[in-house]
């Protein structure tokens, strides 16, 4: 829309560079020997593309945000103020650390106001050079936003029929990997717009591979199948490298999604990508080495007979298992390998049904825990006192049936999607950088 620029704009992100693939694809990449493309580049280029081939007007994109706005009165969205220039107090006031107690957010613009799916998003994640999002669903899409918290304009929607989407991630500067309900899965390249089917990995062509993370160095795909293997596939040749094996089942999450399982329930990296941690049926916690792909450390999770999730945070320092029952264990990670029954630091009792989705902010001072088996069923923990903000979410927040969660590159926004496909957009004004 004319008129409007982002209220944030991160001048190292433009700066950074993304590798582009040898296809030249009219409207994206120009010339046959350009190689790099800066995330700014990027989201101009995929922003450019869609305007050539859809011919967005600024009327068509203003009456579709009056129409979303309008059922977004209906979801109690009414009690909150989108015009943030209107705002009397500075967006940003980072004075150095957190706070606990009370944590600062303002309500952005639905981060998918542009294009709302009306089944639960499954996967959410900002790119690691933009503010681009990646938003998934049961819906058989995937779509990108550039995340302003003013317009939130959708650059790309991808359809794959009849495939309902549970794990979906990026897998490098320009693809996306997509996983589902079948033994096959899909390669996106942003750039050339080319999708790539895989048909099976060797030795699991009956496997179902809904259950999928990508490390932090993009190296590696983990798939979790139904009998505890985590086949760790080769992010380049998209071949099976290794089988882990736990001796238990990966935990059953069919009820998560109305029938669909949880596709990063189970498992998470350390952003060092060297460390897997992987939970299964019985509360037993795996902790591998994926560099000789070895497990180094096993214990029980204390207290936790059906585990729902584990998460890493990204210092490497801390993990946290959720449970069925809705508490959160936090584990010290350079104290809980010398023994086999750990005592964790923190246990998180402030949700009463099964922990669904987890994630670390980046500088891991907080973490965000949801179920999305009732609504206003989020919290917000600080690390550094081990305490959960009281302040968020409030009565009038509309945190209903909470399914994914993510935090932007410098942690200066908050994303979580829902049962009903909306994708809330926080600003965590503690950050200066988005």
């Amino acid at each position: 829309m004319k008129g409007l620029t982002p209220k944030w704009r991160d001048e190292e992100d433009e700066k950074k560079e993304i590798q582009t693939i040898k296809k030249t694809k009219e409207g994206k990449r120009k010339h046959r020997r350009e190689q790099r493309l800066t995330g700014e580049d990027l989201q101009k280029r995929l922003r450019n593309h869609f305007e050539k081939t859809h011919k967005t007007t600024n009327w068509a994109v203003i009456d579709l945000e009056k129409e979303d706005e309008k059922r977004n009165t209906k979801d109690e969205q009414k009690t909150v103020d989108f015009d943030i220039t209107k705002r009397t107090k500075p967006i940003v006031v980072n004075t150095g650390e957190l706070a606990k107690g009370t944590i600062d957010l303002s309500r952005l613009k639905d981060a998918n106001i542009q294009e709302r799916t009306y089944k639960p998003v499954t996967s959410l994640q900002f790119h690691k050079n933009s503010e681009l999002l990646l938003v998934s669903g049961l819906d058989s899409r995937f779509r990108l936003f550039r995340v302003d918290g003013i317009s939130n304009e959708k650059l790309q929607t991808v359809h794959l029929p009849k495939y309902p989407i549970i794990s979906c991630a990026f897998s490098g500067d320009t693809q996306v990997v997509c996983s589902g309900k079948r033994s096959w899965f899909f390669t996106y390249d942003l750039v050339s717009e080319s999708i790539e089917k895989i048909p099976f990995i060797s030795g699991y062509e009956h496997s179902t591979l809904e259950r999928m993370i990508v490390s932090p160095d993009e190296k590696y795909l983990c798939f979790m199948t139904d009998s505890g293997n985590i086949l760790v596939v080769s992010n380049q040749t998209k071949k099976l490298i290794q089988t882990l094996k736990m001796n238990v089942d990966f935990a059953d999450q069919k009820n998560i999604y109305h029938g669909v399982s949880n596709g990063r329930a189970g498992a998470s990296f350390f952003n060092d990508s060297r460390n897997l941690l992987t939970v299964g049926e019985g509360g037993f916690v795996y902790i591998w080495d994926i560099r000789n792909f070895s497990c180094i450390h096993k214990h029980s999770d204390m207290g936790t007979v059906v585990p729902s999730s584990i998460v890493g945070s990204s210092s490497s320092s801390y993990y946290a298992v959720g449970s069925n029952s809705g508490i959160v264990n936090l584990y010290d990670a350079s104290t809980s390998v010398l023994s086999e029954s750990p005592a964790p630091v923190k246990s998180f009792m402030n949700l009463t049904t099964s922990i669904t989705a987890m994630q670390f902010n980046p500088d891991s001072n907080i973490l965000a825990i949801s179920s999305s088996l009732r609504n206003s069923q989020i919290r917000f923990v600080h690390i550094p006192s081990l305490s959960v903000f009281h302040n968020w979410p409030s009565q009038k927040s509309p945190v209903k049936m909470i399914t994914s969660l993510a935090f932007s590159p410098h942690g200066g926004y908050f994303v979580c999607g829902s049962i009903k496909g909306r994708v809330l957009l926080y600003r965590v004004n503690h950050y200066e950088k988005a």
